[in-house]
């Protein structure tokens, strides 16, 4: 499961992915979902890692379900910088894991 923000951090896109380093690829280049899109949304702000895809699906739904403070809150707490973390050194391991069992 992974959120992306736009850069000033008033939008956000929640999805779930067995590929991750796919995902961040089709949102960065603007052939993600057409939301992702329409709102410029191209940052990596958190990812969670489900061993069972219902499981990480489940979750997905709780999330957008959350009012918009709370799903920021919770990045926040993971994330204060709101850094994308496609860039950061660990994206290595992520861009490494071309299939995340979810």
């Amino acid at each position: 499961m992974a959120i992306f923000a736009t850069a000033r951090r008033d939008r956000l896109y929640i999805m779930t992915t067995r590929e991750l380093s796919r995902a961040v690829f089709a949102v960065k280049t603007g052939h993600g979902a057409p939301y992702a899109r329409m709102h410029a949304i191209d940052r990596l702000v958190h990812v969670e890692r489900y061993g069972c895809r219902h499981t990480a699906k489940l979750r997905t739904a709780r999330l957008r379900a959350w009012p918009f403070a709370e799903r920021a809150a919770l990045v926040r707490t993971a994330n204060p910088a709101w850094s994308d973390l496609s860039e950061e050194p660990s994206a290595q391991r992520i861009r490494a894991d071309a299939s995340l069992e979810v």
